[in-house]
């Protein structure tokens, strides 16, 4: 706690009044980290607007989130592994998505014979995974394509149309 109150620029007693420990600092440094993720995205999919606009929207806002923050993706996936209990404090889809209403649209547009029968899990599932993985396997990748930093980034900025065309393709009849 001493080293993180001299990093702070704040006393250590101040540090111990707020937080109490290092596990209660953590539970909110990694809840507002959290936080501020889930509420640019959940803006996105509240909106009333065509689905394709949403997840085209959700899409770029992902990559602007980690764009900014590119080790958010794997500071929360290594906590919430590292920590299964703290998955427990956050009902981590319902955080971001009604799943009623998503599960409605999908229907609709399964039901006017647009898209495949999906599950929301999987919906959700893929959609979250086409973008996070390149950000949790940058190493991984940047190796295996032969990709230095500004390659890397310009690959990630490609991916926003990538991901779009692959994923409504993959939706539709």
């Amino acid at each position: 706690m001493q080293e993180i109150a001299d990093s702070a620029g704040i006393n250590k007693a101040l540090l111990h009044y707020y937080f109490r420990s290092k596990d209660k600092l953590f539970e909110y440094v990694f809840d507002r980290i959290f936080s501020e993720f889930v509420d640019s995205l959940r803006e996105v999919f509240s909106k009333d607007t065509p689905i394709e606009q949403r997840i085209r929207e959700f899409i770029r806002a992902y990559l602007v989130i980690f764009d900014k923050k590119p080790g958010v993706p794997l500071f929360i996936q290594t906590e919430l592994y590292r920590n299964p209990a703290l998955a427990k404090r956050f009902n981590v889809i319902e955080s971001v998505f009604a799943p009623e209403p998503l599960r409605a649209v999908i229907q609709q547009k399964v039901d006017d014979g647009e898209w495949h029968t999906i599950r929301v899990a999987d919906f959700l599932t893929n959609l979250i995974g086409l973008c996070v993985y390149p950000y949790l396997a940058k190493p991984l990748l940047q190796q295996a394509f032969r990709l230095d930093e500004i390659e890397y980034r310009q690959f990630l900025h490609d991916r926003e149309e990538t991901v779009y065309t692959f994923f409504m393709k993959g939706l539709q009849r």
